[in-house]
């Protein structure tokens, strides 16, 4: 099973999470194209490669007119997302991860969450992170996500909001129960972006990690660090105090770890419960909220009940990390008064894609291999939408697809 490790040696950020993902999987091309289509302006997205204290590092290059886009709430970015081609699972990824920061700046303002107007969030290169990130995660598909704990700096920082400390009082609030480190470096170093990004995906954070490593990739920010002192965003315009000359500089560095574990330490654990006086309305609501928060799988039994009454038996797998909340989601939005949970084991096998283009479409296949056994498909979303641009049937398409696949 293959996961990846995010090891925020200096903080992270979306432009540093996005420059390491794609190393992982090179979207570039794609998400320029996905972009400019969105923001209806050219839009292009690549890397440029930097040396952060020796280390070969890749920055995040995006050319696009920021002039010509407005600042958006979230109401609106909903809507822009909603109304996009992007796969459901994308979509539902970056909407959560927005959820997290407007939840955060809702409270910290007391406006309603609908009302909040994002400003560096809502801008387009925050967009562009969020959205890049989701995309990038749903290509790779770990089987999990670790990471460090989140690293914090001190002192103030400039906001569209005026002058605020740091860690700023959004990163603060979405990373409420994740563990984090306080280095001394005197600017911010996780944003809220990056913060909302750690907490929609990593499912454990812990040094304690092994496994066999597959790759590896180092991102970098703007920012040169100074260990003990100020920072400032170009190296030959730095001045030293005191507490410079005497501390080192500190890479500013987000190093992504790819590797796999055969002994996963992915422990699942099966919710269940039984119901029989709920709507199919409010049944269907539950099964996405439950994935919002961080479900596996969701599925629905019928049974019988005593007194004969048709019912459903609600089964929801889970990591372990995630049942307290499932668990509480599930009391808090169904009609149950107590729920059932036991630990499960899961073999998957390991999951990679392809791209195969048919008549100008790009068609993404899910390649399945481990213990000698190979086997792939197309995904169903590309095959549905697609069939609609083509006019094709969505069996007579699959079979199609499948014929140019070359594995």
């Amino acid at each position: 099973m293959s996961g990846l490790y995010f090891d925020m040696i200096s903080g992270i950020s979306g432009d540093m999470t996005m420059a390491a993902l794609l190393q992982v999987v090179d979207k570039s091309v794609e998400l320029s194209e996905i972009f400019s289509s969105i923001f209806g302006i050219s839009v292009e997205i690549g890397l440029n490669e930097k040396n952060v204290n020796g280390i070969k590092a890749y920055q995040l290059k995006l050319n696009v007119n920021k002039e010509r886009l407005p600042n958006r709430d979230f109401k609106t970015i909903r809507k822009i997302l909603e109304d996009s081609p992007l796969d459901e699972k994308v979509k539902s990824d970056a909407l959560g991860i927005f959820r997290l920061i407007a939840e955060a700046e809702s409270k910290i303002h007391g406006v309603r969450v609908d009302d909040i107007h994002f400003h560096e969030v809502g801008a387009v290169d925050s967009i562009i992170d969020i959205v890049g990130v989701a995309y990038l995660i749903n290509c790779i598909t770990p089987c999990y996500i670790f990471s460090s704990p989140a690293k914090f700096g001190y002192g103030t920082v400039k906001s569209a909001h005026g002058i605020i400390p740091v860690p700023a009082p959004a990163t603060l609030e979405i990373l409420k129960d994740f563990p984090f480190e306080r280095l001394n470096i005197n600017t911010e170093l996780t944003t809220p972006t990056g913060a909302a990004i750690i907490k929609h995906y990593v499912s454990e954070v812990t040094y304690n990690f092994s496994g066999v490593v597959e790759d590896i990739y180092y991102s970098t920010g703007t920012k040169q660090l100074i260990s003990g002192g100020s920072s400032t965003k170009k190296a030959d315009k730095l001045t030293f105090d005191e507490s410079m000359v005497i501390s080192p500089i500190y890479p500013n560095l987000l190093r992504v770890i790819k590797y796999k574990d055969h002994n996963s330490k992915m422990k699942l654990v099966m919710i269940e419960t039984n119901i029989d006086d709920m709507s199919s309305e409010h049944l269907g609501h539950t099964f996405d909220i439950l994935f919002d928060k961080g479900a596996l799988d969701i599925f629905f039994t019928p049974i019988f009940m005593k007194k004969n009454r048709p019912s459903y038996k609600l089964s929801v797998i889970a990591e372990e990390s995630h049942k307290d909340i499932l668990i509480q989601t599930i009391l808090r939005h169904t009609t149950t008064g107590g729920v059932r949970f036991y630990g499960i084991g899961r073999y998957e096998l390991d999951k990679s894609f392809t791209e195969v283009e048919y008549f100008g479409c790009r068609f993404r296949v899910k390649i399945l291999t481990g213990d000698g056994i190979k086997k792939y498909s197309p995904e169903w979303e590309d095959i549905r939408r697609h069939s609609e641009f083509l006019k094709i049937p969505t069996n007579q398409l699959y079979y199609e697809v499948m014929k140019l696949v070359n594995i």
